[in-house]
């Protein structure tokens, strides 16, 4: 038997948004180099403004509610509001245990089948490729799995996840079975349904429990980031600056009056305000480079890594021909002109170290802006996981993401086919101009 498809959910573990859409992760697993094939249906950002969008609604329906139930108390407020669920508690994920092949739009459909079963509203959904291991063999192997993030609470403000009705033994078993169904693999045993101990269920879950523990203490090492923030700004203040001016910008604009507010505040308040400091600061950083870098740039890409190949040539050159000097042992020698060649390949790898250091930088920009523009244009293809006010936007936005991957793609930085974009306006009945005006 190859592997088997599986959903399973844990209502008390917390879902890390970040770690799903790679905004925040540093686990160990994760090999970077694969994440470009991962997939996600929307940002943790994104999705963190629609549970504070359903949070607010429920915190409405539950007042109503305990105001219609329980009548008032001598405050004058409904009975029974500090029983209200807290907003991260509000929302929890499923695991998808998926294989190499499998697709988002599988995916979310098993979503909607597990939501039309629990009453739960579908969020996020976020396929991972990158994260490795290795077995008892020593050989790697690629856990292929998916994030799904639901809203737990109903239509009077009520928790779903931890009553009877959504996550009993039959639901859970249903979902199973429908996992198989959607993701096109294998069912497991049915152990529940022919009356069977579940094998190993407590060691899986400890497992489990364990990595999100782990995940959890990395998190909460997020004031290392200021570290990292101020190495990035040195950085540039040293050497990418000098590279290109559009560099010099963002150090000079991350360095505003906004981050100095900021520095007074986690000073004043290292413990209330280190968090939002850190974020603030990473986001800044992040929307600074993002937003320098509005052209193609494959050409600059290209010339500095000639520039690289040719440097670490003409440091070899000259390797070569101080090993020979000293092989000769040449009387006649100056040995000054041995010094200055060791001078020279110092100073031509500290000059290629800069600008290996620049196209990291460059190439870091230009695929994460890449990646955004793509999944604007998958939102499209899901207009249905998009609350109804948030839709045409994402038209209009997934149309702009697509020119500029076309554009991109005539040029001959990547290869794109906007003909299925195009195809799917058409079958909404909009045309590019329609969808640029909404």
């Amino acid at each position: 038997m190859g592997k088997v498809a599986s959903a399973h959910c844990n209502p008390k573990v917390k879902s890390y948004l970040e770690h799903n859409d790679r905004t925040h992760s540093n686990s160990d697993t994760i090999t970077k180099e694969y994440s470009y094939k991962n997939e996600y249906s929307c940002s943790a950002k994104e999705t963190k403004e629609k549970i504070n969008e359903l949070y607010k609604k429920a915190q409405k329906d539950f007042y109503n509610y305990c105001e219609k139930k329980n009548g008032l108390a001598k405050s004058g407020k409904p009975k029974g509001l500090q029983n209200f669920t807290k907003k991260e508690k509000s929302y929890t994920e499923f695991i998808y245990e998926i294989n190499e092949n499998t697709t988002m739009e599988q995916c979310q459909e098993l979503s909607n089948k597990i939501a039309e079963l629990t009453g739960f509203t579908p969020l996020q959904i976020c396929i991972h490729r990158d994260e490795v291991h290795r077995d008892k063999k020593g050989e790697e192997k690629t856990h292929y799995h998916a994030h799904a993030v639901f809203f737990t609470l109903d239509k009077d403000g009520l928790q779903l996840a931890r009553r009877e009705a959504s996550l009993n033994k039959t639901n859970l078993s249903k979902i199973q079975t429908l996992a198989s169904e959607c993701l096109k693999m294998e069912r497991g045993e049915r152990r529940y349904e022919q009356g069977l101990k579940q094998k190993n269920y407590t060691s899986h879950y400890r497992d489990y429990k364990r990595l999100k523990e782990k995940e959890n203490e990395l998190f909460q090492e997020l004031e290392k980031k200021i570290a990292t923030y101020d190495e990035i700004i040195s950085r540039g203040d040293e050497s990418l600056k000098n590279q290109n001016e559009n560099l010099k910008f963002l150090v000079e604009e991350a360095t505003n009056i906004d981050l100095l507010e900021w520095d007074l505040l986690a000073m004043n308040h290292p413990k209330e305000k280190a968090k939002p400091y850190i974020e603030s600061l990473i986001r800044t950083i992040k929307d600074r480079l993002e937003g320098v870098f509005t052209r193609p740039l494959k050409e600059t890409i290209e010339k500095l890594t000639k520039t690289i190949n040719n440097q670490e040539t003409r440091i070899n050159e000259l390797e070569t021909a101080l090993n020979q000097e000293k092989a000769k042992s040449n009387e006649n020698h100056q040995e000054n002109e041995k010094n200055a060649l060791k001078r020279e390949i110092e100073r031509l790898k500290g000059e290629n170290d800069i600008l290996k250091k620049a196209n990291n930088a460059f190439r870091e920009v230009f695929e994460s802006k890449i990646g955004n523009w793509q999944r604007e244009v998958k939102k499209i293809f899901n207009l249905n996981m998009l609350l109804p006010d948030e839709r045409e936007n994402a038209i209009k936005k997934a149309i702009i993401a697509d020119e500029n991957l076309e554009k991109l793609s005539s040029g001959g930085v990547l290869e794109y086919d906007s003909s299925k974009t195009e195809s799917k306006l058409k079958d909404l009945g909009i045309t590019k101009n329609q969808g640029l005006s909404l």
